[in-house]
């Protein structure tokens, strides 16, 4: 199958609250085989979402309101997420395998994502509000009353293929790398992964008619569990340069800016890969800008309107762009290291911090030499940056255990 799980679900985006009618193509996946209302892919100023329960969704719900219009959908078990109706009756929900609501025993509330609901109704309406940004929903009219009666939205997690495998079954495995498959960690690097999807040994497969047939080995792929098995598709990849970017905000390739998504699930990508923290490093070591000499790939939720997308899932680069950056960045480093350490009285300075640098110079002249993949070699200069001009500026390096002080924040004044 070509595209065949993209075309499943994917339809026209939506900027703001506007919305565009596309009738997407079907197969056995498919819950219905009518052409839906319409679709829409929500978007985010910063962290604020405007989800389907938004006030600028209500023309689409008979109630004139579009929280009270969900709410009823939800009523009558036709809110889909994955494939799977959040259920009418009281009980624990799961999406791609982990829990979104449960109950407390304890506190006698109801669960999602940690925080406290004191109704079943209230859970799953604040359930699907937990629903990020640059993800699409699809909206059915099934009784032809020109108002919305379900409604299927999908939640997909990225990741980047390490290889692809076809088993005797016919089904696929993919294989992302795991952080065991990394160098050993200087001291102060945290975890560079929050998730253990399709890592090895984790052995989830995707039946033939889930698997997009283009997807290979440093793509960036789309996962999720429907009721078919896991799914996965491949994320369409924008080539250039990254000429400039804003967390929460956008990214610029070339000349065109690509919006980003509040709580995209990027926790399966190295951290070194996902939007900010692949933006910030280039930045800071000066590849990015409209005279960068290094190309790089963002890759986007796709949509079946050709150029336009859904959230920004991850950036990479190939092996040759990975393996230059990281020899320009640690001769950077060394130079600086050398200059800046014979100017200033170390006794100013923990040692600690000097000796991550260095190691964390060892570590990247190690795998430039080596035939590691790219992804290792951007974890490497992610893990240098970091170690220079420490985590006080990367919130998610800093809860996943990141904890480099670094030497001098702004050193190489880019």
């Amino acid at each position: 199958m070509i595209r065949g799980i993209s075309a499943m679900f994917f339809c026209l985006p939506v900027l703001a609250c506007a919305v565009f009618f596309s009738g997407c193509n079907t197969n056995k996946n498919d819950l219905l085989s009518n052409k839906p209302l319409s679709s829409i892919v929500t978007k985010n100023k910063g962290c604020e979402i405007k989800t389907i329960t938004d006030s600028c969704y209500s023309y689409f719900f008979k109630e004139g309101n579009a929280e009270e219009g969900v709410r009823e959908i939800l009523k009558k078990g036709k809110f889909y997420i994955n494939t799977f109706p959040i259920p009418v009756k009281a009980g624990d929900y799961s999406v791609n395998g982990k829990k979104w609501i449960s109950f407390s025993v304890k506190n006698s509330k109801w669960l999602v994502w940690g925080e406290e609901y004191d109704s079943y109704p209230d859970a799953t309406l604040a359930a699907v509000k937990k629903i990020p940004a640059g993800l699409e929903m699809k909206i059915y009219d099934n009784d032809h009353d020109g108002y919305a009666d379900e409604i299927q939205a999908y939640y997909l997690e990225a990741l980047i293929a390490d290889s692809v495998i076809l088993n005797d079954d016919g089904s696929y495995s993919i294989v992302r790398l795991s952080s065991n498959d990394y160098r050993t960690p200087v001291n102060g690097e945290g975890n560079n992964y929050d998730g253990i999807l399709f890592s090895r040994g984790t052995g989830q497969c995707i039946p033939s008619n889930n698997f997009d047939s283009e997807i290979s080995p440093g793509d960036v792929v789309l996962v999720y569990y429907s009721h078919d098995g896991w799914a996965a598709i491949k994320a369409e990849e924008i080539k250039g340069r990254l000429v400039d970017g804003e967390k929460m905000e956008f990214f610029q390739i070339e000349k065109r800016r690509y919006e980003d998504s509040c709580g995209f699930s990027r926790e399966n990508l190295i951290i070194s890969n996902r939007c900010t923290e692949f933006f910030d490093t280039l930045k800071f070591f000066g590849f990015t800008g409209e005279n960068s000499q290094y190309e790089v790939s963002l890759w986007m939720v796709p949509t079946l309107a050709k150029g336009l997308y859904g959230a920004p899932a991850g950036f990479t680069t190939d092996k040759k762009t990975a393996r230059e950056m990281l020899k320009d960045a640690v001769s950077q480093a060394e130079k600086k290291f050398e200059d800046w350490s014979s100017e200033i009285k170390r006794k100013e300075f923990n040692g600690l911090q000097f000796s991550q640098v260095k190691d964390a110079i060892e570590n990247s002249k190690r795998i430039i030499n080596s035939n590691a993949p790219a992804d290792m070699m951007n974890y490497e200069l992610f893990v240098l940056y970091l170690a220079i001009n420490g985590v006080e500026q990367e919130m998610t390096a800093k809860k996943s255990g990141f904890s480099f002080k670094g030497i001098m924040n702004n050193w190489f004044c880019n």
